[in-house]
């Protein structure tokens, strides 16, 4: 099994969003921005797809599909807004297929495909967060709100760490 190694990107070194991206569309999954994730690519456009970004930059445009039984989703076939990704991890399986860990950068938002085969491209635009007003007495009681849900969540679960509680206590930007 192959294996390829990029150091992991701090949130504050975020690179900017390419004009243009290659598109994987994922089945029932969401990669958030600031997040790692374990995907699994076996059809013969994705591996092509992967293998292109490892050559280049690393960076991925990922979006969900609207319906996880489409084999071959276009744009209108996908959710407009997905999530601008660096691999980090390459494995290449026996059987072709690859299993690869990757890190969401930025929001974006899908302008046009550019190009259907051998893989998905597109032309893409960051989406940037927008809070109205970050230092109100509503965003500050959400926040709030959030934070004790998702650290009673980490108390009532056997399989999550103490850990993320302290993590989810340190959070100060409402956009995460």
């Amino acid at each position: 099994m192959a294996e390829q190694d990029t150091p992991v990107t701090a949130v504050s070194e975020r690179p900017p969003v390419p004009a243009e991206v290659p598109v994987l569309p994922l089945r029932d999954t969401v990669l958030f921005p600031n997040s790692f994730m374990p995907l699994a690519v076996a059809s013969e456009s994705s591996v092509a797809l992967i293998d292109a970004a490892i050559a280049g930059d690393k960076q991925i445009g990922v979006f969900t599909q609207r319906t996880a039984t489409d084999e071959d989703p276009g744009q209108d076939g996908l959710f407009p807004t997905g999530t601008l990704a660096h691999i980090h991890k390459m494995f290449k399986l026996p059987d072709g297929s690859l299993r690869l860990i990757v890190q969401g950068m930025s929001r974006i938002g899908m302008d046009r495909v550019t190009q259907s085969t051998p893989f998905l491209r597109a032309q893409v635009h960051e989406v940037l967060d927008v809070i109205s007003d970050p230092d109100s007495v509503e965003t500050d009681a959400l926040v709030r709100n959030i934070r004790a849900n998702l650290q009673q969540i980490v108390q009532l679960s056997p399989v999550l760490s103490e850990d993320l509680a302290s993590v989810v206590a340190n959070i100060t930007d409402p956009a995460g």
